[in-house]
């Protein structure tokens, strides 16, 4: 009897089945671009076989085994995804500074289980830029590019950026080379976009542009090629050196006492890499006057200025032929008509081919 029934309760008992939890593996690179997109994956498998839900949340701040994210059961600010491997993108705006990455995977009974993975996006450097902006640079040949000298040479590094859009700051101009070592500063330019100053020397100037986004710094380098003093040309005149260079006179006679007025000879211009002429009163500008009598000997008038007038017409007599001779100089003995091989009986003289230092003009006295 006994042994009926205890037969019997046996049949009568059962043992539910054991659910168990899923597993989960966050992997993806705990180390993206900060503000750039980044894509992680969670392996989610149930020992069970079921097909397990995924859930994601990013949790600003450093990660601790026993803080989760904000709300559980999960609220409408996760993210879902579902299969073995569930994918999470994340934008630039979730990537702006480090948090702590939750994944649950959660079956159809609600067992659950997580992962999380400390991700530090990383700081993308700036960009620097640097560029002349003023003057115009001068072509060679062989594609040279090349300043005048004594140019106001602009600079701007505003084309500088960062790829996270961090503000730029502790901007910094530094010359690496000038010509002779010795040279102008660009130490007032530090924090701003714009830098000048006055390349007083012909050859190499090398300048160097440092930005920072508060984190990481970039640094650019700018070579500048000046070229060497250029001589000073002589522009338009009255009258024109070239078409006009004979003045005909004719002086008081019996039979007509009305002298022709004396001629004056007038520099309008002198073009100049470092002194032209105008602006200023003479913009550093020399100008030397001579006069020569029937071939004599010129000599100098002590005259500073664009122009000359002939003296009283007592000094000349019918038959005179004078010669007025006008030289520049813009300082720099290497560009004087004086010592630049014109001889003495040269009336026009050009260091550069088509470009004057001396002209003369021939008055004929009638």
């Amino acid at each position: 009897m006994a042994a009926a029934l205890l037969a019997l309760a046996g049949a009568g008992c059962f043992t539910r089945p054991v659910n168990h939890a899923p597993e989960i593996t966050i992997s993806g690179l705990p180390t993206p671009l900060r503000k750039a997109t980044a894509i992680f994956t969670a392996r989610a498998t149930d020992p069970d076989g079921e097909r397990p839900r995924v859930m994601w949340d990013a949790v600003p701040g450093p990660c601790t085994d026993d803080t989760g994210p904000e709300s559980w059961p999960p609220s409408t600010d996760w993210k879902a995804s579902m299969g073995d491997q569930a994918t999470l993108m994340l934008d630039g705006k979730d990537t702006n500074a480090p948090f702590c990455l939750w994944a649950f995977a959660i079956d159809s009974h609600g067992a659950m289980n997580a992962d999380h993975m400390a991700v530090v996006p990383q700081d993308q450097a700036p960009i620097a830029r640097l560029t002349v902006v003023d003057p115009d640079p001068v072509m060679f040949m062989a594609g040279n590019v090349t300043y005048p000298l004594y140019s106001t040479i602009l600079l701007s590094g505003s084309g500088s950026s960062d790829p996270d859009g961090d503000a730029l700051v502790n901007k910094t101009w530094t010359f690496t080379h000038t010509p002779g070592n010795q040279g102008p500063t660009l130490d007032n330019c530090n924090g701003m976009d714009l830098c000048r100053f006055v390349a007083n020397m012909p050859g190499e100037y090398d300048i160097s542009f440092t930005v920072s986004d508060g984190t990481a710094t970039a640094e650019t380098q700018l070579t500048i090629i000046v070229n060497q003093d250029k001589p000073p040309c002589i522009g338009p005149s009255d009258p024109d050196f070239l078409a006009s260079p004979m003045v005909e006179v004719t002086l008081p006679s019996p039979t007509d006492p009305t002298p022709d007025p004396l001629p004056s000879f007038t520099i309008h211009s002198v073009a100049d890499d470092g002194a032209p002429w105008p602006p200023g009163p003479k913009g550093g500008t020399t100008f030397r006057w001579y006069v020569s009598t029937d071939g004599q000997q010129f000599q100098f008038f002590n005259n500073d200025y664009p122009t000359l007038p002939l003296a009283s017409t007592g000094l000349f007599k019918t038959g005179d032929i004078v010669k007025v001779r006008v030289e520049v100089s813009d300082g720099n003995s290497m560009n004087d008509a004086a010592l630049a091989g014109c001889k003495d009986d040269d009336d026009l003289c050009q260091i550069v081919p088509g470009c004057f230092q001396r002209v003369t003009w021939s008055v004929d006295f009638r």
